[in-house]
């Protein structure tokens, strides 16, 4: 049996559901439902994040970051989306920190992120990567198919294109007929 690996509706949010589920959420939830859209970050990527990791770019701060298979890429987050995150969670070394200032686990934050989709949205089973697909989703006709493969730091277009072209012909589809 062959899987479908695409991304379906279910695996991701609309704009508007996006900005309702971010304008209702807590303020520590929406500030992380902020960063990992805003960086199309994993979980664990977002998590990891540091201040001294952060340069100043036009328009806000990127961040050097290691993903999956030890690929470095750039994210970035908006100027007003960092401030909001330092005051908010008040850090000394982490972006995203407990009380006893030691980094959220992924676990914590996939908790807060589902409860808020049931509350907000009513949505069973909304997890950190959904915001990340949300991301990808939203801006691929925007950005094309080349940029959200680099930002989501896939080492292959053909992963990128098998998640998310949704139903949309590939080279495959059009050239498998004869003339």
């Amino acid at each position: 049996v062959k899987i479908d690996p695409s991304i379906t509706e279910d695996d991701y949010l609309t704009i508007d559901e996006t900005r309702a589920l971010i304008a209702a959420a807590p303020e520590k939830t929406s500030l992380i439902i902020r960063a990992l859209y805003e960086t199309a970050c994993r979980v664990s990527e977002l998590l990891s994040l540091r201040f001294d990791m952060a340069s100043e770019t036009k328009g806000g701060l990127s961040f050097s970051i290691t993903g999956k298979g030890d690929k470095v890429r750039s994210v970035f987050l908006s100027e007003k989306l960092y401030r909001d995150i330092k005051k908010t969670f008040n850090g000394s070394r982490f972006l995203f920190v407990n009380i006893k200032d030691k980094p959220l686990s992924r676990q914590y934050v996939h908790r807060l992120i589902s409860q808020a989709g049931a509350d907000v949205l009513k949505i069973k089973g909304l997890h950190p990567h959904s915001i990340r697909h949300t991301w990808a989703t939203g801006n691929l006709d925007r950005l094309g198919l080349h940029k959200i493969k680099e930002y989501l730091g896939h080492a292959d277009i053909s992963t990128t294109s098998k998640f998310y072209l949704h139903g949309k012909p590939t080279a495959d589809d059009i050239l498998q007929g004869d003339i």
